[in-house]
Order: C-alpha cells, then structure tokens, then sequence
C-alpha cells in the first residue's frame, strides 16, 4: 500500500467462496433488503421533537441577546469613564501648561498695528515702527512672565 516497509512486487490475494463465512442473521438481512424492492422510509422528525428543536433555539437565541446587551452596557460604562479621564487628563494639563493671561498683554500697542495696516493699504512699511514697538512689548510681558514663574513654583 505504499508504506516504507513495503516491496515492489505485486500479488494477488484469491478468496474462494468457501472462505467466505456469512451468518444466519446476516443472510436473512440481505434477503429481507432484496425483497423489499423498494427503500425504507426516511425517519422523519415529530412535532414534538421540533417544537423542542424550535424551543432550544429560541432559549440560545435570547441568552445570546442577554450577552450581548451586557456587553453593550460594560461598553457603554467604559466608554464613559474613558471620556471622564480624558476630560481630567486635558483640564489637569491645561491648568498646567496654559495658563490664560488676564486681558491678554498688549490689546493697546496690538490696536494700533491694526489700525495702521487698515489705514495704509498697500503699505505695511508704514507700520513697522508700530510692529516694533508691539513686538518689544510682547517681549517684556513673556519676560515678566518667566520671572513670576521662576519665584512661584507651582
């Protein structure tokens, strides 16, 4: 049959009938199916049994839509305790990082750079001292700013 152990030569293996031992049961068996003609029935299921069928499958059915809507619900509360942290995590650094300046710095200095850019049309050249001094002032409140840090850890 292809196995490691075997050879490449073939035989033949002959059965007489005499070898052939069938039983009594067996050969009334085999008369009876002859006889028959015809092939036997299919079994079919009752009414019972697929109202069972039926009943189990509706049993499975809701204990998976009652897994399913605790899933949803542990889900849901995930979703919502994440969304909480996150809000946290952001407020904590903002309060940290970003702090908001009173009014902001420079509105005054700020004003004229604009009003000059909407005079002069054309002409930004005309407004450079005014930038200058708008960008001085900037620079003064980042330093005054820095220094408030320094000597107030927060």
């Amino acid at each position: 049959m292809g196995g490691v152990f075997s050879s490449d030569d073939t035989r033949d293996v002959i059965l007489l009938p005499e070898d052939i031992i069938i039983t009594p049961a067996a050969q009334e068996r085999i008369k009876k199916a002859s006889l028959a003609g015809e092939p036997p029935e299919p079994v079919r299921s009752s009414d019972s049994d697929l109202s069972f069928q039926l009943k189990y499958e509706r049993e499975l059915e809701n204990e998976y839509n009652a897994r399913l809507r605790l899933i949803e619900q542990r889900n849901e509360e995930l979703f919502k305790q994440a969304a909480e942290e996150y809000t946290r995590t952001v407020e904590r650094l903002e309060n940290k990082y970003m702090r908001s300046t009173p009014g902001g710095c420079c509105t005054a200095a700020e004003q004229r750079v604009e009003d000059c850019y909407k005079n002069n049309p054309g002409r930004p050249l005309q407004c450079s001292q005014l930038v200058k001094e708008y960008i001085r002032c900037v620079n003064n409140f980042r330093v005054a700013t820095a220094r408030k840090e320094v000597s107030s850890p927060a």
